[in-house]
């Protein structure tokens, strides 16, 4: 015989009694109305600015989400729509739903929701490339989406990871995806990182169908001079801005020259996981993807498989080689380096803004020698960080390091899994999901007049004030 005083309530059970015990406080009638709904709202929530008309707005919002004919389901709740209100993360969610920080600093001052290689739908070797993906990260409110560009067999433009044996999608259907989904979850703009190896002939199509595609929606300097400083997101408020990555030159790879799919042992591990959906780090850091693989996978090129699979570069190129119709369209531009600069020489602030990236173990190194000199190029810069080539496996770095030392484009595959991604996930949840988070002052200002070191250890300081009410004659 089981006694009832052995069985454990389930957690939902405790809601659900605890919200009836609190529905039958502020509506004894067994109704709640607007009236109701707002002391309730100002009492036990703590919304002491709440108004009627917000109370009302949360009653219609129930209303629509408990019934399909929402003009037949009365507009007052009942104790059981109250029970279910008060559960619904989506309406009564702990976290703040409204988008509550300044949006008109520039947008070199937020932490970015950011995508890399936003088009793939699994793995990076042999996964398919899809709009599908790009649909599905803009509509939880990612903001930066990446896009590789290659030429296709016919004259035109496809998006696939190059020398892979993923599956290309086309341009222009990516481009339809984005402009019909970029507001979708947040009003403030999208920027589309293009990795392009195309000719100048193709760069001009690629400009006329950017152009032809998002309209009105696309921003764009109205002169090729460099900016001085980037616009505020409430500027770009409802557009699509481009940033690009070219190579350094036009680089066609050979019809075979996929080299780095070559170890058939990688593909199949990685077509496995992407159907179980597990993850395979442990297996995939034991495989060689180099084995059997020729060292040069393009005409005097370097293969993937001795690069790593990244299309990804850190090496910053001049926009003044690009067709000028495709360079115009440019809002965040990239300056090239002089040939053998160090990177902390690259890690500066002139007198215009510009970007650059840096993959996951390069932004380790320098935050570990010069943390600083990383916090005070991010105040006025943009910072890209993207995930190692070697992450065939589309697995994710730790993003905090970067976050942390003011990177605002921190590049992970929302396609991949694992607590690095809840994290993204996390962050961005905040200031209603927007996909901008506003860096912390010590982050954008030099406070007591040094920079923020994030690795540097600080002992807690405390300010104690005396008082007395002697008098002393």
């Amino acid at each position: 015989m089981c006694s009832p005083f052995s069985r454990k309530p389930k957690l939902g059970q405790v809601g659900e009694d605890l919200a009836a015990s609190v529905f039958d406080k502020y509506a004894p009638n067994g109704k709640m109305g607007a009236e109701e709904m707002l002391r309730f709202l100002q009492k036990e929530q703590g919304e002491e600015k709440a108004t009627l008309e917000d109370a009302k707005r949360l009653l219609e919002l129930n209303r629509k989400e408990v019934s399909k004919v929402p003009k037949l389901h009365s507009v007052e709740m009942k104790k059981e729509d109250f029970i279910n209100f008060v559960l619904n993360p989506k309406l009564n969610g702990a976290i703040e739903t409204n988008i509550y920080q300044d949006m008109t600093q520039p947008i070199s001052h937020y932490w970015i929701f950011t995508g890399h290689n936003s088009y793939l739908t699994g793995n990076q070797l042999s996964s398919a490339s899809s709009e599908l993906p790009i649909i599905a990260a803009l509509q939880r409110g990612v903001r930066v989406v990446e896009l590789d560009l290659w030429p296709d067999d016919e004259g035109g433009i496809k998006v696939t990871h190059g020398n892979t044996l993923t599956d290309p999608v086309a341009f222009g259907k990516c481009l339809v995806a984005i402009k019909e989904n970029a507001f979708h979850a947040s009003p403030y703009p999208v920027c589309v990182t293009l990795e392009d190896h195309l000719t100048s002939e193709l760069q001009a199509h690629a400009a006329e169908m950017i152009l032809r595609i998002f309209g009105d929606a696309l921003f764009y300097p109205p002169t090729n001079a460099a900016m001085k400083e980037f616009p505020s997101p409430e500027d770009l408020k409802g557009r699509i801005i481009v940033s690009t990555k070219p190579p350094k030159e036009y680089l066609e790879a050979e019809p075979g020259a996929k080299t780095a799919a070559q170890n058939k042992g990688v593909v199949k591990e990685l077509q496995k996981e992407d159907k179980q959906k597990e993850p395979l780090s442990d297996k995939v850091g034991n495989l060689d993807i180099n084995k059997g693989a020729s060292p040069r996978g393009a005409k005097g090129v370097p293969g993937a498989a001795a690069r790593g699979l990244s299309g990804d570069s850190d090496s910053d190129d001049d926009d003044t080689k690009k067709n000028p119709n495709y360079s115009r369209l440019i809002t965040i531009r990239q300056v090239k380096p002089v040939k053998g600069t160090a990177l902390k020489d690259r890690l500066v602030n002139e007198e215009s803004v510009k970007r650059i990236s840096l993959a996951e173990s390069k932004v380790k190194d320098v935050a570990e020698e010069f943390p600083e000199l990383l916090v005070k190029f991010t105040q006025r810069n943009i910072l890209r960080v993207y995930p190692a080539g070697t992450r065939i496996d589309s697995s994710n770095y730790n993003p905090v390091l970067s976050w942390n030392h003011g990177a605002q484009m921190v590049a992970l595959n929302m396609q991949g899994y694992g607590k690095e991604l809840w994290q993204a996930h996390g962050r961005f949840r905040s200031n209603g999901g927007c996909g901008y988070v506003l860096k912390p002052r010590f982050l954008l200002e030099n406070l007591r007049g040094s920079l923020f070191n994030p690795l540097a250890h600080r002992s807690p300081e405390m300010k104690l004030t005396v008082s007395s009410d002697l008098t002393i004659i």
